[in-house]
C-alpha cells in the first residue's frame, strides 16, 4: 500500500507537490521546484528532453510520468540526475504523439 501524500502548491505556477510526511523537522524544508519542465506534445519518432530543478532538505526523490502512460520502458525513457548542476533529467524517444 502506498503512503497517503499531502498535496501542496509549489512556488512555481501550475506545479503540485506531494509530501509524504506530515511534519517537517526543524531546520528542514519540504520539496519545491526552482525550475519545472515544460509540457510538450511529441510527434512519433521525435526526441524529447526535460530538465527540472527541485530543492528540499532532505534531498527530494524525483519521479517522472506522462499523461495516460507508463515511463518504465528503459528503451524509450531514461532518467538521470546531474549532481554538478542538481538537475533532474528525463529523456524520451520514439514516442507516438504522447503528452509528457
Amino acid at each position: 500500500m502506498l503512503p497517503v501524500g499531502i498535496k501542496k502548491k509549489s512556488k512555481v505556477p501550475g506545479v503540485m507537490i506531494t509530501q509524504y510526511v506530515e511534519e517537517i523537522p526543524e531546520g528542514k524544508s519540504h520539496p519545491d521546484f526552482t525550475r519545472k519542465p515544460i509540457a510538450l506534445t511529441i510527434q512519433e519518432g521525435k526526441f524529447a528532453f526535460f530538465k527540472a530543478l527541485v530543492v528540499g532538505d532532505p534531498e527530494p526523490t524525483v519521479t517522472w510520468g506522462r499523461n495516460n502512460g507508463d515511463v518504465s520502458d528503459t528503451s524509450k525513457y531514461v532518467t538521470k540526475y546531474d549532481p554538478a548542476t542538481r538537475e533532474h533529467l528525463f529523456e524520451a524517444s520514439k514516442n507516438s504523439n504522447h503528452i509528457i
